[in-house]
């Protein structure tokens, strides 16, 4: 009867073994020979011992990624390749099945990962493949979103509600401003409409037409000036390095250049302030128009540059409207900083033109302070535009239509108070000026300080970059809300409108269009933080809000 140790070693009998351990005794050391017997024994020990590691292996890979079940190939190896060693081997053909009965030991079976026998067993790929057969898992978990279509884009949900949603967006902001700017003029009264907006006349002007296709051009020429050093950006999802030229503050300098010199050459530069308080609608409908054609030669860049690969489940009009790529440029041009320039340039404009106009007449006290801050609260956006590496904008945000017509707009918007000012003249309350200036001068302080302390956070960090690293603040403003800066944003905009509404119904009917002012950054900023966050655990999974100490991103215990 075979013990347990006889059949593992593949003894037939006990009398086998001792004579073979006889003839080993008896044999001289020259002529030494290994029988047949023991090396059949040895590969076979060998070949079931792998067996029962790449059985225990598959089965914790099963338990850790839903593996499905897996074909290995079998090879025949020699004596003289290890087992682990790191070396390819060639293809051959499966042996033909062994009888049961035959004392034959089977080939052991190996795991080859991109062509190579895996020494760790842990290491398992995502693309496992022998010879013959490829093994493909979908890599799931609760913190993590699925991949699609075996790619390593993570799929993120579709922004913005939709297709309903984009044409919705696309029409409703352009509009609600065109309506605002006319009740302006209305004082206040949309019913009945006013007649001479009943006319497509009144809605396309051949110079403003003109006039904003210059800026816009002249912009982007002014961008092409390499006067700033490159600064280099975090890694993004595709793990890559982008560089910007933060000369924001260098365009303001030659922007104002070219103004004076227009002004010395008698140019019609009160035209632009005549296009802002006046043929407001005709700009509008330009900077739309604008928007579009901008908004697809970027597309046709990024489909023939094969950008927008990964985002095939979106139709054309979610690629139009949201963008396709993080980081777009014309030849030597990032349009993204061109644009946000654009916008900050074009208000520190309007309000200078205001109040070099508005100093040949009577003191308007209120234009005087509603003007001055937004036109220093633009300027520490250009001074301090560095402080866009850690921003949400220039990192993730892609440039299509809704972030073009938003920066197209701001100016208009940032006017709306300028506007009301103008038309209506408002009594001065120093005590309400007091009041806004030290709001106004709280929310600067939040929002500067909070994205100097996240640029710095940013820059200094030392780390290897992973997808699933968390890296966020939890003291400080960001222990009560998590986007403090974003509130800061929101109170200085809300502080510039303390001057003009007054306690009064006929004043509140008058002057209700500025409500637009402050509520587009309150919507659109409130927006920007819930995409934010989902972006963020869809990126890191539950870690993201296990991390902060609170769940708040604008309001302690409101929102």
């Amino acid at each position: 009867m075979l013990t347990r140790r006889s059949r593992k070693e593949g003894v037939a009998s006990p009398s086998d073994a001792d004579t073979s351990s006889k003839s080993k005794r008896s044999a001289t050391p020259s002529k030494t020979k290994k029988p047949a017997t023991p090396r059949r024994s040895k590969s076979r020990s060998k070949s079931r011992s792998i067996e029962r590691k790449i059985r225990t292996r598959s089965r914790s890979a099963n338990k850790a990624l839903r593996v499905p079940q897996v074909v290995l190939e079998r090879f025949e190896t020699k004596k003289d390749i290890p087992i682990y060693k790191k070396k390819e081997i060639k293809s051959k053909k499966s042996p033909e099945p062994v009888d049961s009965q035959s004392r034959k030991s089977p080939t052991p079976v190996k795991e080859v990962v991109n062509s190579r026998i895996s020494p760790v067993p842990d290491k398992i790929s995502d693309k496992m493949s022998t010879t013959s057969s490829r093994l493909e898992y979908n890599d799931e978990s609760d913190d993590e979103p699925q991949l699609a279509n075996n790619t390593k884009c993570k799929t993120y949900p579709v922004e913005f509600g939709g297709l309903f949603g984009n044409i919705i967006l696309t029409i409703l902001l352009p509009l609600l401003v065109i309506l605002a700017k006319i009740a302006i003029k209305a004082k206040g009264n949309l019913i009945p409409f006013p007649r001479g907006y009943l006319r497509l006349a009144n809605y396309y002007d051949q110079d403003v037409f003109i006039w904003t296709a210059a800026i816009i051009l002249l912009q982007l020429f002014i961008s092409l000036v390499p006067l700033a050093k490159k600064s280099k950006s975090l890694l993004d999802d595709d793990y890559k390095y982008n560089y910007y030229r933060f000369s924001g503050f260098i365009n303001l300098i030659i922007a104002a250049l070219i103004v004076l010199a227009m002004d010395y050459y008698k140019c019609p530069i009160n035209f632009i302030l005549e296009i802002v308080t006046k043929k407001t609608v005709p700009h509008i409908v330009a900077s739309v128009l604008y928007t579009f054609i901008i908004s697809i030669i970027l597309y046709i860049k990024g489909k023939y540059t094969n950008q927008i690969d990964k985002f095939n489940s979106l139709n054309f009009v979610q690629k139009l409207f949201i963008g396709t790529t993080n980081n777009p440029t014309l030849g030597p041009i990032n349009i993204k900083l061109a644009f946000y320039r654009y916008s900050i340039l074009m208000t520190i404009l309007f309000n200078s033109l205001v109040i070099n106009e508005s100093l040949k007449n009577s003191i308007n006290i209120n234009l005087y302070f509603v003007a001055g801050l937004q036109i220093f609260y633009a300027l520490d956006k250009l001074i301090f535009e560095f402080n866009l590496l850690s921003s949400f904008y220039l990192q993730k945000e892609k440039d299509g239509y809704w972030t073009i017509i938003q920066l197209f707009l701001q100016p208009i918007i940032n006017f709306l108070p300028i506007q009301i000012l103008l038309s209506n003249n408002l009594p001065v309350n120093y005590i309400i000026l007091s009041i806004s200036s030290i709001i106004f001068l709280f929310g600067y302080i939040l929002q500067r300080y909070s994205d100097f302390i996240k640029y710095k956070y940013e820059v200094n960090s030392t780390f290897v970059y992973r997808p699933s690293t968390v890296r966020i603040i939890v003291d400080g403003f960001w222990s009560y809300i998590r986007y403090p800066n974003y509130t800061g944003t929101i109170i200085v905009h809300l502080a510039l409108i303390l001057p003009i509404i007054e306690p009064n119904l006929s004043s509140l009917q008058a002057s209700w269009p500025v409500l637009l002012y402050p509520l587009y950054y309150i919507i659109t900023l409130s927006h920007k933080c819930v995409r934010i966050s989902t972006y963020s655990r869809l990126q890191n999974g539950s870690t993201w809000d296990r991390q902060y100490t609170t769940k708040w991103n604008l309001i302690p215990k409101i929102f």
